[in-house]
């Protein structure tokens, strides 16, 4: 992985004063090694107190150096929900 492209690159890019239609991804992404990412291992504990500690919306989940799926804000709060409800 060399990037990732957030909403907040997406309103970055929309900000800047360029041709929208002609401007490369690249050039608005998150580009590595600043993207945080959580392991496969990682506990859901984990995923959830790094996107609120950085303020993000989702992980990429990564087995070595491949990225294999990604954790988001929505995910993790609907096992919060399935957890609970039945208590």
């Amino acid at each position: 992985m060399i990037g990732i492209v957030s909403r907040k690159d997406l309103l970055k890019g929309a900000l800047a004063d360029t041709d929208k239609k002609a401007t490369p991804i690249a050039t608005i992404m998150t580009r590595m090694p600043n993207i945080l990412t959580v392991t496969k291992n990682d506990t859901a504990l984990y995923a959830a107190q790094q996107l609120v500690i950085h303020q993000i919306d989702s992980l990429p989940v990564m087995d070595a150096e491949k990225a294999i799926g990604k954790v988001s804000k929505t995910r993790l709060v609907q096992l919060f929900v399935d957890t609970f409800k039945n208590e």
